[in-house]
C-alpha cells in the first residue's frame, strides 16, 4: 500500500507504480490509499495533472501545469508493504548452532553456541 496524506486543488496527482497509473482527486485534506502488487523493486513516479474533457466522446487530454491557484499539497507519504521486515528473528528452538538476538520480557539478548548474553556481551545464566 502507498497511503498517501494530501489534497489537491484543481488538479489530480497521477501516481505511476509499475505499469499501473492511478489519477486521485481528494478536494479535503485526508488519507488515499493506493494498493499495488509488484514482483521486485520499482520506482514510483508522482506528478500533478490536469485533466480535461474534449468533445462527447469524453475523452482525456493530460498536460502538466505550473500554476500557483492549481495545486496539489502532500503532506505524509507512508509505504507500506505487505510482509514487513521485522527487526527480532525467529528462532529455531530446536537449532543446534543458535545464533540470534531476541527478545525477552523487553530485554534483548544475543543466543550463541548455547549461551545466552546480555546487549553488553555478559553471559547471562
Amino acid at each position: 500500500e502507498v497511503k498517501l496524506d494530501m489534497r489537491t486543488f484543481g488538479l489530480q496527482l497521477s501516481v505511476h507504480i509499475g505499469n499501473a497509473v492511478a489519477h486521485i482527486t481528494q478536494n479535503e485534506r485526508g488519507e488515499a490509499i493506493l494498493q499495488y502488487d509488484i514482483p521486485e523493486p520499482t520506482l514510483v513516479c508522482m506528478h500533478a495533472i490536469e485533466i480535461t474533457v474534449n468533445g462527447a466522446a469524453e475523452r482525456r487530454a493530460q498536460k502538466q501545469v505550473n500554476d500557483e491557484k492549481k495545486r496539489v499539497e502532500l503532506y505524509k507519504m507512508k509505504i507500506v508493504p505487505e510482509k514487513a521486515p521485522s527487526a527480532i528473528d525467529q528462532i529455531d528452538a530446536n537449532s543446534s548452532t543458535l545464533n540470534a538476538k531476541c527478545l525477552i520480557n523487553g530485554h534483548l539478548f544475543i543466543l550463541r553456541n548455547g549461551k545466552t548474553y546480555s546487549i553488553s556481551g555478559q553471559e547471562v545464566r
